[in-house]
């Protein structure tokens, strides 16, 4: 199996401000027919059942609202309490629109922002004898050996 990853075309745009979250800056999915059968409005369930089954999406309902939804029309996601970090539970774009989903941040992300909101020591860029520099570079280099080991 291969994923191109590619920018989200205009339709796929459409369907990110349907479900009011920002589009991603490149998606691997949703062109041909998922990408139109997406815009078609949600009241409409025969025809969403019909295309999740006859194109081998799942048809479960939303772990939120127990609201039936497609693989085709999901939107945002929730973390799973039962899988390990990083796995999430996807929902439902109801449940998106209204704002329930919430985007697993990845480890990295506190380090990084944590060197951010400390704010400019002097120079732009890692300066090696810089003191404030070398604790950076070691924060770093720790996250990136900490999370990026491969889960066992």
């Amino acid at each position: 199996m291969q994923l191109t990853m590619r920018p989200p075309d205009w339709v796929q745009r459409l369907w990110y401000r349907y479900l009011r979250i920002p589009a991603p800056l490149a998606t691997s999915g949703g062109r041909g027919g998922e990408a139109w059968a997406r815009l078609v409005p949600y009241r409409w369930r025969a025809f969403h059942r019909r295309y999740a089954n006859r194109h081998g999406y799942f048809w479960l309902p939303c772990i939120l609202c127990d609201r039936p939804f497609g693989g085709h029309e999901s939107g945002d996601s929730i973390p799973d309490p039962t899988g390990p970090t990083g796995r999430a539970i996807i929902i439902c774009s109801q449940c998106t629109r209204a704002g329930r989903g919430w985007r697993v941040p990845h480890p990295l992300e506190t380090v990084l922002d944590g060197i951010y909101e400390r704010g400019e020591h002097g120079h732009p860029e890692l300066t090696p004898g810089c003191p404030a520099c070398e604790i950076i570079d070691a924060e770093i280099r720790h996250a990136f050996t900490t999370y990026k080991k491969p889960d066992t």
